[in-house]
């Protein structure tokens, strides 16, 4: 690692110490000093700082040429960025482009500059989006929901990538089945992990569970086997040992 790596790397452990302090200006301050000695990943940081608007006001369209930039000079985590920004562009040009970037940083994940299963999980996680909703390619909800399904085999996907598989088993998307249990859980760990639509489910979730303990309460058999299953929901040994008793 030379002198400029290591000082950047200090600056940026330093900026995300200080926005989890809640001091998020100082944060996009010691970001920007990073990106100032040259360093690619440094320069993805800062700009996902303008992109996302931390310590200042968003600003994705500054953001975005230097983004191109740091993905040129190498850096990984650009290279997705970019993708994303890319996908999410009305340019069916930008579209395609985006599509080109993650299949080959899916297929190919640079070694060295970050985990490679990690780049291929998150690569994944966007493009299943690109084929689910027909983005820079033709829509292939089958190939999508592969794709989703991938970018959380580690259980660590993004909170909409969650949510999404929530939707597949939900309704029966992609050749797979409905199953009402495990699209439940899909949409609990998508709310637990933040997904705004997916906390409403984690609510009813709780509200469901009021019902049917007062209905329990009132010796009714249906609310009984439900609650049981919500139980077994949170923890499967749950039910094997209360059957132990």
């Amino acid at each position: 690692m030379d002198a400029r790596t290591k000082e950047a790397g200090r600056l940026m452990d330093e900026a995300h110490k200080a926005v989890a302090s809640g001091d998020a200006a100082r944060g996009r301050t010691l970001m920007e000093q990073a990106s100032a000695t040259g360093d690619p990943e440094a320069l993805n940081g800062f700009a996902l700082f303008i992109e996302r608007g931390i310590g200042a006001d968003p600003d994705p369209e500054r953001a975005r040429p230097m983004f191109e930039k740091a993905a040129s000079e190498g850096s990984v985590g650009a290279k997705l960025n970019l993708g994303v920004a890319l996908l999410d562009s009305d340019d069916p040009k930008e579209q395609k482009r985006a599509v080109a970037l993650l299949q080959d940083l899916h297929a190919n994940p640079p070694a060295g500059a970050a985990p490679q299963n990690s780049t291929r999980m998150v690569s994944a996680g966007v493009l299943a989006k690109a084929f689910l909703f027909g983005r820079g390619v033709e829509t292939d909800v089958e190939r999508g929901v592969d794709l989703l399904e991938q970018a959380d085999s580690t259980k660590g996907a993004e909170p909409d990538v969650v949510f999404l598989l929530g939707r597949t088993f939900e309704s029966g998307r992609g050749g797979r089945e409905p199953e009402p249990a495990k699209s439940y859980r899909y949409f609990l760990r998508a709310a637990r992990k933040g997904h705004a639509v997916g906390q409403g489910v984690e609510e009813k979730d709780e509200e469901a569970r009021t019902w049917y303990e007062r209905a329990v309460r009132k010796n009714s058999a249906h609310a009984l086997r439900g609650l049981g299953f919500m139980h077994w929901l949170r923890d499967p040994v749950g039910p094997r040992r209360l059957c132990a008793r």
